[in-house]
């Protein structure tokens, strides 16, 4: 094999996309790797190349002046830049393009809807023994497992840490969260409907119900990339005659402070939604009641 990338025979690589969320986990996945291991991994960044990315592209130098080894700056240029080519025209997977280079590439990963004609392992929840893998391996999925997290938690807190919050409103409302029996709530829509993953009125109605038999004089702040629906929904939340405040106006590269605001809530209704999650596997109060709605990925 001819070595025209200088990346060896010997490899992890962590497929890196999606929102703040998903970067998140997959950041805590790398650095488990890396600590775990002893061994640098790279991320493949591909999806952050090409212009105007989903979302707001790479954002996790941008909040937490984390800078990753990057697959893109790793491979010579003129490479990647075919490499780009090849996947946004020819529709070739990064993946699949290092192993037709020549590379002895094995994919672990978490889903199926791609194409790769090499050694393929399906992986599902937390793999304590991937510490042990060797070769040149390509890891594709979100990792949202709290394991991840709790193994390495000491190092990944100490490089995780959200700006200031900036605004009177944020400022406000995170010392509002703090001084009631604040309840955070995230309610993910937006490219949630089109794939038909929208968690149905009647959970968050019946997840309420259980906070309000044990707690009282509860105030709920819904976090909702669609909050106009939230509010015209109120009564089929379960969050009608309650006290709601609706948090809005955290848009663009501003949208973290979301989340950052929801880890100062005391209790909280955790979503299927990665940004739901990692607000509660970073909350700041550890004693709170969570009601979790997607109980396959575990919070401690």
């Amino acid at each position: 094999m001819q070595d025209i990338c200088s990346l060896g025979r010997e490899a992890r690589i962590v497929l890196m996309n999606g929102g703040l969320g998903n970067q998140m986990c997959q950041y805590f996945f790398l650095r488990w790797l890396e600590i775990k291991t002893g061994k640098e991994c790279l991320a493949s960044d591909y999806e952050f190349c090409i212009d105007n990315p989903a979302h707001n592209g790479y954002e996790l130098e941008r909040l937490f002046h984390i800078k990753v080894n990057r697959l893109s700056e790793k491979i010579p240029p003129d490479i990647w830049q075919n490499m780009m080519k090849k996947y946004l025209h020819d529709k070739i997977g990064i993946c699949q393009q290092l192993l037709d280079m020549g590379y002895p590439v094995t994919m672990l990963t978490e889903y199926d809807d791609f194409v790769f004609n090499g050694n393929l392992i399906y992986m599902n929840g937390y793999m304590p023994l991937l510490e042990l893998a060797r070769g040149f391996l390509y890891f594709n999925g979100y990792w949202i497992h709290d394991k991840y997290f709790q193994d390495i938690k000491d190092y990944l807190l100490k490089e995780i840490c959200f700006p200031p919050l900036v605004g009177d409103k944020n400022l406000k409302m995170s010392v509002l969260m703090k001084s009631t029996n604040s309840v955070c709530v995230h309610i993910r829509r937006g490219d949630f409907i089109t794939a038909n993953i929208t968690l149905p009125n009647e959970i968050y109605k019946k997840a309420v119900g259980l906070l309000e038999q044990r707690e009282s004089s509860m105030v709920y702040f819904v976090f909702s990339d669609d909050i106009p629906w939230c509010k015209e929904n109120r009564h089929a939340l379960g969050l009608s005659g309650k006290e709601v405040i609706f948090v809005e106006g955290n848009k663009g590269e501003h949208a973290y402070m979301d989340m950052q605001l929801m880890t100062m809530c005391k209790h909280r209704i955790v979503s299927n939604s990665s940004f739901s999650y990692l607000a509660a596997v970073l909350r700041e109060d550890r004693d709170g009641m969570i009601v979790n709605l997607f109980p396959s990925r575990t919070i401690s």
